[in-house]
């Protein structure tokens, strides 16, 4: 029996499964990257891109290529989960 011309694929619960776990890995790559950017050396830097393209390529195939390049937006202008965290001033903070 010749099974050479078959082209296996993953159920559909699965596929959806697999894309969600994507994308939760397009996050977290994404937010490394924003957060520990001033930590990291060039070499360190480099990894972490190609482990966002990389990423990002895995989600297109899946078809969440719609959520990753919104992901990568928001990385980029600091927005949602990139946003840069404001430090209060002490004027702001409430004493007893």
């Amino acid at each position: 029996m010749d099974i050479s011309g078959i082209e296996l694929r993953p159920a559909p619960t699965e596929q959806g499964a697999l894309r969600e776990t994507f994308v939760r890995r397009m996050k977290r790559v994404l937010l490394l990257r924003f957060y520990t950017d001033a930590l990291l050396s060039a070499n360190d830097r480099r990894l972490l891109d190609h482990a966002v393209f990389s990423t990002y390529c895995d989600c297109e195939g899946l078809g969440a290529g719609d959520e990753a390049r919104r992901l990568l937006e928001e990385a980029r202008a600091g927005r949602g989960l990139f946003r840069r965290p404001v430090a209060a001033g002490p004027e702001t903070l409430a004493l007893p």
